[in-house]
């Protein structure tokens, strides 16, 4: 008769759930999960009670863990009870994708409603609705860090815009206290449905994250919210490093695979609390609250083949890591924490942006100047993605665009 294995955090109760090395019961696992999400947010992020959040919720086992989380946290009568301001924004896909389960909005509302957030839920159709708002590159340039020495009159001025901040937040974050759910005209979906099927199926869920991307950052300027809450955990992060090697786009690596991302301006920072969480964390935690999340709808998008990853090379790169966690259970963190070591000590976002992506543009070296000089049809606002091979004599054999 085999011998029970006891928690190794209380000593008492039979354990239940495994994560290499480590062995939980129930009640301390859903008590380790607290409290390394409240570690994250006081000690690494760094979030108070004068930060207005505005967490974006997709419906996915990652985003739908993140609300109890929160929900946990601000709500229930735990030790060190979190307070700050936050709202839910969930964009709805149905005009990209004709996969979209009927009943994922009413469940968000009614998660949202259980919480007692106030939500926004938004069609992505309405980026052609949208008003013009401050994009990254006319702040790129605010964005360099210069250090001067600062008089009196600089740090009282610096105050009392502060204050002045603070009383705009409370007026504009009032705004979402009431929750709503926007539509748009008949007229902007048919231009999202007819500029989706212009390109491929690979390049369509890109060009998705793109448009979600800018909504995002639209709505966090418009209610003056200081932080957006990505549900991305240490399994997504590790895929989005690989990913953006492959495309090329390396310089974006260490803000994107960080805590907090603030290359965005207007004081606004893009923040993962679940950086620290993995898939198989995730999924016990759903099936102890009995969440019930929905499956990614660009992975459902593609057409059934034989290809490896049914042709999506996102998909590749999670099957590979998922087998590379087997064998190694430290590989995902792994890979995370080293891509932060590709950062400079001082890093600054003197790097002009993409006009589309919203990415960082690595400087040009004199090569690739006389190829955009030379040709008149390469956008200078686009990213250009030079991969080198090294089978070629030349330092650059071909290019992308992002």
């Amino acid at each position: 008769m085999e011998k029970k294995r006891l928690c190794m955090k209380c000593k008492k109760e039979e354990a239940k759930i495994r994560l290499d090395p480590s062995i939980f019961c129930k009640g301390c696992f859903q008590e380790n999960c607290l409290h390394k999400f409240k570690t994250t947010i006081r000690t690494k992020l760094r979030v108070w009670k004068d930060y207005s959040l505005l967490v974006c919720v997709s419906g996915s086992l990652n985003s739908m863990c993140l609300m109890k989380l929160l929900h946990d946290s601000v709500k229930e009568s735990f030790k060190k009870k979190i307070f700050f301001n936050m709202a839910v924004l969930h964009i709805d896909e149905s005009a990209a994708y004709k996969n979209v389960s009927p009943t994922l909005q009413s469940d968000i509302i009614k998660a949202c409603n259980d919480s007692e957030f106030p939500y926004l839920i938004i069609p992505l159709e309405y980026i052609f609705e949208v008003e013009s708002f401050l994009l990254p590159n006319e702040i790129s340039e605010t964005s360099i860090t210069v250090v001067k020495r600062k008089t009196k009159a600089d740090r009282k001025a610096e105050e009392k815009k502060v204050e002045v901040k603070k009383e705009e937040k409370k007026i504009s974050t009032a705004g979402m206290a009431s929750s709503q759910v926007m539509k748009c005209s008949e007229e902007s979906r048919k231009k999202l449905v007819a500029l989706l099927e212009s390109f491929p199926v690979a390049f369509k869920a890109d060009l998705i994250s793109y448009l979600k991307k800018w909504l995002y950052l639209y709505f966090a300027n418009k209610y003056s919210f200081t932080k957006i809450v990505f549900s991305r955990n240490a399994n997504s992060i590790a895929t989005h490093i690989c990913r953006l090697m492959i495309l090329g786009k390396g310089i974006n690596i260490p803000p994107e695979s960080d805590y907090a991302d603030g290359k965005y301006g207007n004081n606004i920072t893009v923040i993962q609390v679940l950086r620290d969480f993995i898939d198989k964390e995730l999924f016990y935690y759903s099936y102890i609250h009995n969440l019930h999340p929905y499956p990614s709808l660009a992975n459902q998008d593609y057409t059934r083949t034989a290809l490896p990853g049914n042709g999506s090379y996102e998909t590749i790169i999670r099957l590979f890591l998922d087998q590379l966690q087997k064998q190694y259970t430290s590989s995902i963190y792994t890979i995370v924490q080293t891509s932060l070591k590709l950062a400079t000590q001082k890093q600054s976002f003197t790097c002009p942006f993409c006009s589309l992506c919203m990415g960082l543009l690595e400087p040009l070296n004199t090569s690739t100047r006389i190829l955009a000089s030379s040709s008149s049809a390469i956008p200078e606002a686009l990213s250009l993605i030079h991969i080198s091979e090294p089978t070629r004599r030349y330092a650059i054999s071909y290019a992308v665009f992002c």
